[in-house]
């Protein structure tokens, strides 16, 4: 009898053991007397936004509809609030029938923004001359930070291809003020395009012999980069022959160290091209005369095998040199390029 009364509190233990360690498994949370609820927030995932389709399939959401204050989110709030809402520039809104006084006192501001500067050049394009007179006007005092913007120069660009002679040599009398500023500004990529369109404005003989007399002064450097290069092309292009020669005397005078430069080998070849019979001597006996350095450079080497390809005066006596250093040349690499030049003229 005690056995079995034994064996019936030892159940009834093992019952209650396991019980406590089945409620121990599943604790429930602590209670904190006097305290509010854990707050609960929603974060919409970054890959589906309130405003997406698929947000607003499953929210009812109508993504047409102006967005609305009152539902924003950390992540998103750009979409909900209308401060944040991208906006259109304020010369987004202009048009080819806005009046240009609109601009009055902001014409820099305007040429430096992409639609300011846009509404600029088609306000230049009906050449009108009061919509002229004020853009450049209000211009004027500020070409020289807007020829080396991104946007600014194209406007500068249209305004040069519009103005009169007077409003050009304003223009000209500015960039040729300051020479080592019109230096920097024919080798800067935005700037050589606006000297390039002045060239090609300079038709009457004063205007191209002071602006070629300035270029005189800074060929040699502008030969020795690409944009300064291709200003002095189009002078060589544009101007008169008596005017061309100014410049291709100065490039005369230097020409060992242009013959040696890559961009200056390019433009040396195109002095000759534009020379007439005198300055094409002048540059031929400049090239002779340095002809044993030239010939063992890569880029003069291409000069004295180009020079070999014209026709001169001087050609027979540059002939007679070569022959005379045939030994040297050929121990040469670049100055075997010369002697191959001599030689298809030979078999020519």
């Amino acid at each position: 009898m005690e056995t079995q009364m034994l064996q019936q509190e030892l159940n009834e233990l093992g019952s209650n053991l396991f019980l406590n360690a089945s409620s121990s498994s599943n604790p429930s949370p602590p209670q904190f007397l006097n305290s509010e609820p854990l707050p609960t927030t929603t974060i919409n995932s970054p890959a589906t936004p309130p405003y997406s389709p698929l947000a607003a399939a499953t929210t009812g959401i109508n993504i047409n509809a102006s967005p609305r204050r009152e539902i924003s989110s950390p992540q998103y709030g750009r979409y909900h609030d209308h401060d944040n809402l991208a906006r259109p520039h304020q010369y987004q809104r202009f048009s080819p029938s806005t009046p240009i006084d609109e601009l009055r006192g902001n014409v820099v501001t305007a040429a430096m923004n992409q639609h300011g500067s846009r509404f600029l050049q088609d306000k230049l394009r009906h050449e009108n001359p009061e919509n002229i007179d004020m853009i450049f006007s209000g211009m004027k005092e500020s070409l020289w930070s807007l020829m080396v913007r991104p946007i600014g120069y194209h406007v500068v660009q249209k305004l040069i291809d519009v103005v009169d002679d007077k409003k050009l040599d304003e223009i000209l009398d500015l960039l040729t003020r300051d020479i080592l500023r019109l230096e920097e500004l024919c080798a800067h990529d935005h700037g050589t395009n606006v000297v390039q369109k002045l060239v090609g404005r300079l038709t009457t003989q004063e205007q191209q012999f002071f602006f070629a007399s300035v270029m005189s002064q800074i060929a040699l450097s502008l030969t020795k980069s690409i944009n300064g290069s291709a200003v002095i092309s189009q002078c060589l292009i544009n101007f008169s022959p008596s005017h061309k020669k100014l410049l291709l005397r100065a490039i005369a005078v230097y020409c060992h160290d242009i013959a040696q430069c890559k961009s200056g080998c390019c433009i040396l070849q195109k002095c000759f091209n534009a020379a007439d019979d005198e300055m094409f001597n002048m540059l031929a006996a400049a090239i002779i005369q340095n002809a044993d350095t030239l010939s063992e450079n890569c880029n003069g080497s291409y000069n004295l095998a180009f020079f070999l390809g014209q026709e001169g005066q001087l050609l027979n006596q540059f002939i007679q040199h070569v022959d005379d250093n045939v030994r040297q040349l050929q121990s040469h690499m670049y100055g075997r390029r010369v002697l191959q030049a001599v030689n298809a003229r030979r078999n020519a």
